[in-house]
């Protein structure tokens, strides 16, 4: 029940983005406000909790490194993509990221593909086919390019996260991860001149929605629920985020999917609950919060 609570705030975070939008706040001002409001909820939280260890020089470096160059950029380009394309359809594309980190994992020989992970391959590749060949003439073409390109971008987190930080406190690392991520994102948005948070209260109740439920808590929920059922089985409930957000944005946005797009995002999450169910080792998925 806590990683399907936690699906659910990651599922519903493109939804009170796209209400951030409609009120007035750009992709630079929800980034930077939800890390950073973020990054304090977990410092305070870590604060209260005393974790047993800190970060080492080098963890902490390939935190903030991750954070400024991995995690903000991935989001930055699934938010911008939420700009232009429906919420279900962004969320199906990035969805194909577990199977993009076997094919890395493969391609670099730091894993094999067993014949559950080809399998996984074969559907998710079909899936996506599905999905981006009755959506490319039909929808803006680059909203669809910058979600693959946040999945590829998030594969690449995630490997180096496993390979930087896996003995890291997951908690501690995700606070540096955060704080990184929002110094990186504001400062570019200060460099452009997109950021004056110059706008209402319902944006900043929904970016404040965004970084307390749908990153802080989620992210604590996750965690906790690893604990209880293993990284295995979270893994494969949390792939209900997914559904969480074409549900949301059916309901609130009117914004479904077509039945190609149905069937190919169905195998999308299918491809991404057999790769999870094949790893001995789950890739790390609590902080990612999209």
């Amino acid at each position: 029940m806590l990683v399907f609570m936690s699906a659910v705030g990651f599922g519903s975070a493109p939804l009170f983005v796209r209400i951030a939008y409609q009120n007035g706040a750009n992709i630079f001002e929800v980034l930077t406000a939800r890390f950073l409001i973020s990054w304090v909820l977990l410092f305070l939280y870590l604060q209260l909790k005393k974790p047993n260890r800190r970060l080492s020089t080098q963890e902490r470096s390939a935190a903030i490194l991750m954070g400024v160059c991995g995690y903000s950029v991935a989001l930055l380009f699934y938010f911008i993509a939420l700009e232009r394309i429906p919420v279900p359809l962004a969320s199906i594309v990035l969805y194909t990221y577990p199977t993009v980190v076997s094919l890395l994992m493969a391609f670099w020989r730091l894993e094999k593909i067993d014949q559950m992970k080809g399998i996984a391959l074969v559907i998710s590749f079909i899936g996506l086919m599905l999905v981006l060949g009755s959506s490319f003439y039909f929808t803006d073409p680059l909203g669809l390019m910058l979600s693959f390109a946040s999945s590829l971008l998030y594969s690449f987190y995630i490997i180096i996260g496993n390979s930087k930080l896996k003995e890291a406190p997951v908690m501690v690392a995700t606070m540096w991860i955060t704080w990184a991520a929002g110094i990186g994102i504001g400062l570019m948005g200060l460099v452009t001149d997109k950021i004056s948070f110059q706008f209402g209260i319902n944006a900043w109740l929904a970016i404040f929605y965004i970084a307390i439920f749908s990153t802080t808590i989620t992210i604590i929920l996750f965690l906790q629920g690893v604990v209880l059922i293993g990284a295995s089985r979270a893994s494969i409930i949390s792939t209900f985020e997914s559904p969480v957000t074409v549900i949301l944005a059916a309901l609130f946005l009117a914004e479904v999917l077509n039945p190609v797009q149905l069937i190919g995002g169905i195998l999308i999450l299918a491809s991404a609950i057999l790769v999870n169910s094949s790893k001995p080792e789950p890739i790390l998925s609590g902080g990612r919060g999209c």
